[in-house]
């Protein structure tokens, strides 16, 4: 499995930056609805809180960008890859199947990727 790129910094892009967008947690359950408005929940599988991250790096070169997409494009969406999000003293697993590109004039790029984490083995 490959590991996500390690954090770009170069003199060739001012105040180059890595900055979280945001971070979502969603509860997997099963629910049960009786009459009367009765429910009844319980957790979805082991893993029942699935996590999305939103990340985002701003002002790089497009050659740090281009190291950033050529990785995702790499993995095609369903590659998993080990990362470690901000906050977090391990890695985990993640996918992408979503990220985009922005121009800021000259080298210069905004780029963001949406990064979902895996509980495969």
């Amino acid at each position: 499995m490959a590991a996500f790129p390690t954090p770009i910094t170069s003199p060739a892009a001012p105040n180059p930056s890595f900055g979280p967008i945001s971070r979502e947690y969603t509860a997997k359950i099963l629910e049960t609805k009786f009459g009367d408005g009765y429910r009844q929940r319980a957790g979805n599988g082991i893993n029942t809180i699935g996590e999305v991250y939103n990340a985002g790096w701003h002002n790089i070169t497009t050659a740090e960008k281009n190291i950033i997409r050529d990785f995702l494009v790499a993995r095609g969406g369903w590659d998993a890859f080990t990362w470690t999000a901000p906050g977090d003293t391990a890695s985990s697993k993640w996918t992408s199947v979503s990220w985009r590109e922005t121009p800021l004039g000259g080298d210069h790029w905004n780029f963001t990727a949406v990064f979902i984490k895996e509980f495969d083995v």
